[in-house]
């Protein structure tokens, strides 16, 4: 649909059915990998295997970004429809997949609704509720800079078609370098202590944009993707520590619905906003609002630890 939109409408619901398909495919994974590893008593490797998979994935997407940074400008289509084609494919051989037996309920639309309603239940009981949101904030906008932000920013720090090609594949190759170090970093350590001090390393990779060329842009988008590659293992850690089996799927799915939803529909506008106060304005004001959330959240985790160490 992206590759021959011909006007806004068009493209408005490519991105809007994309983005609900990636949330529901990203939920689904994630729960198969920690039900696998539930299956064997072995959930306990849940962010280490899960950093191995997403490195070898970025490591294609570092192929693929190369490739496809050359075939955009030979024909603007092509990266599109080669994305739409390799999507189907994989969808197909998903069916070959075996699924684990923690869960032996079959699908029917009953059955999924019901597991979508209980998913949501899941995902904003009062144990989860504040990390909830706090992870939604935050990862709503790593959303936005993948899909969007991070491209517009680099042909502002100067950078041309190849170019962003070439470096989002060394991006996606850094990515991968950390995704695999994460799960020996986050070793007994406090996993949501970490993603705040992550969110306060990205929020600074985002407020020096506006200052940025090719060089200090090209570390930034580096920096950022790292974080975020880190991030994003740490965050399906504790979203699936907390979530039983039977509603996993469904309530990564419900949150990576309610984290990508926001781009998904607002992506056209946000276009058009960007282009009209610069991509590197707009980082700018992630900046500032991440810092706000990361010391609003700060203050609320020491406030538990403080009442935790009263208590006990």
């Amino acid at each position: 649909g992206i590759a021959y939109s011909t006007n806004l409408n068009n493209l408005f619901i490519s991105v809007v059915l994309g983005g609900i398909g990636m949330s529901l495919y990203s939920g689904a994974f994630d729960a198969l990998v920690y039900d696998s590893l539930l299956q064997d008593k072995k959930e306990s490797m849940f962010n280490k295997v899960l950093s191995r998979i997403t490195s070898q994935q970025l490591i294609m997407v570092a192929v693929c970004s190369a490739i496809g940074g050359y075939l955009y400008v030979y024909d603007h289509h092509l990266p599109f429809m080669l994305c739409g084609i390799f999507a189907l494919v994989a969808s197909v051989l998903s069916f070959f997949f075996t699924e684990p037996k923690l869960d032996t309920e079959k699908f029917s639309l009953k059955n999924y609704t019901k597991q979508n309603t209980e998913g949501f239940k899941h995902l904003f009981n009062k144990d989860l509720t504040k990390i909830v949101f706090f992870l939604i904030i935050i990862s709503s906008f790593y959303a936005l800079s993948d899909e969007m932000l991070d491209s517009m920013l680099g042909y502002e720090f100067g950078l041309s078609s190849q170019m962003l090609g070439i470096l989002f594949s060394v991006i996606a190759l850094v990515g991968a370098l950390f995704s695999y170090l994460s799960g020996k970093i986050s070793k007994d350590k406090d996993l949501f202590y970490l993603i705040l001090i992550l969110t306060g390393l990205s929020a600074l990779t985002y407020l020096l944009s506006p200052i940025a060329g090719v060089i200090l842009g090209s570390i930034l988008l580096i920096s950022r993707t790292a974080i975020m590659s880190v991030h994003n293992n740490y965050q399906s850690t504790i979203l699936n520590k907390y979530i039983e089996s039977k509603y996993r799927a469904t309530t990564l799915s419900s949150f990576n619905l309610i984290k990508t939803l926001p781009y998904a529909i607002s992506a056209p506008f946000l276009g058009i906003y960007m282009q009209q106060i610069t991509a590197k304005n707009f980082a700018f004001f992630i900046a500032i609002v991440l810092m706000v959330v990361v010391t609003v959240q700060s203050l609320v985790k020491k406030k538990v630890l403080a009442q935790q160490k009263f208590l006990g």
